[in-house]
């Protein structure tokens, strides 16, 4: 469980506590992560993920500046225009694949329920807007 108590953050309603699962293999990326480079940088004990490991700033959690300055920095080496990157197109394409699981696929059971629950949304009404967005190709 992560936990969203930073106060850069000041989306209030997104700050609620979920359970977020995540595959085995990211599992093994961030506890290699917190093995290494944080365990290098002398950071223990810190309920962030995302937290800056040098500078004046250093043990404190990332800002959105940062975060998306380093996402940036990622995309570019792989050939992606930096303004087309944004930090919410992970989570817009995630909605968009279930959406369309959804749709495509009722075998795998995806429901409205689920989606909503799995992103952390408190309404119905954003999963409305991927779904007028979905179209069959």
């Amino acid at each position: 469980m992560i936990r969203q108590n930073n106060s850069e953050n000041k989306a209030g309603a997104k700050t609620k506590e979920r359970v977020v699962f995540i595959t085995p293999s990211l599992s093994s990326m961030i506890q290699a992560y917190i093995n290494t480079e944080r365990y290098e940088s002398g950071i223990n004990g810190t309920n962030y993920l995302f937290i800056n490991l040098f500078g004046n700033h250093k043990g404190q959690p990332f800002r959105t500046r940062n975060f998306l300055r380093i996402l940036k920095d990622a995309g570019e080496v792989s050939s992606l225009p930096r303004s087309e990157i944004r930090t919410h197109s992970g989570r817009s394409t995630r909605a968009q694949q279930l959406v369309e699981l959804m749709e495509e696929h009722p075998e795998l059971g995806i429901t409205e329920t689920f989606i909503i629950e799995e992103l952390g949304w408190s309404s119905i009404k954003t999963l409305k807007v991927y779904r007028k967005g979905y179209s069959k190709n």
